[in-house]
């Protein structure tokens, strides 16, 4: 059993329903829809949109390059994710 969900999205804007007993970390669009309050709320870009990236197609197998349209000073979800990591310890503590 986990104690926590990390979701991760920088598409789409709909989270889906968690078990309420487990803490939830969001790192999503602004204006993402959430049924509940969620401990942890990170802002973060739409790849092509806020910042340059490479988005592949789900019809078929392409990757295309997308620079990034507005900048609403939004990182990206892998800077989040680096920091976040960095933040952490080396090694877990033995339970």
């Amino acid at each position: 059993m986990a104690d926590a969900v990390v979701w991760v999205s920088a598409f789409r804007p709909e989270v889906p329903a968690f078990p309420a007993e487990r803490t939830l970390i969001v790192l999503a669009p602004p204006g993402t829809a959430l049924a509940d309050e969620p401990a942890v709320f990170i802002p973060v870009g739409t790849p092509g949109i806020d910042h340059a990236a490479h988005v592949f197609r789900s019809d078929t197998v392409v990757a295309l390059r997308a620079r990034g349209l507005i900048d609403r000073g939004l990182p990206d979800a892998a800077t989040v994710l680096k920091a976040i990591a960095a933040a952490l310890p080396e090694e877990a503590p033995a339970c």
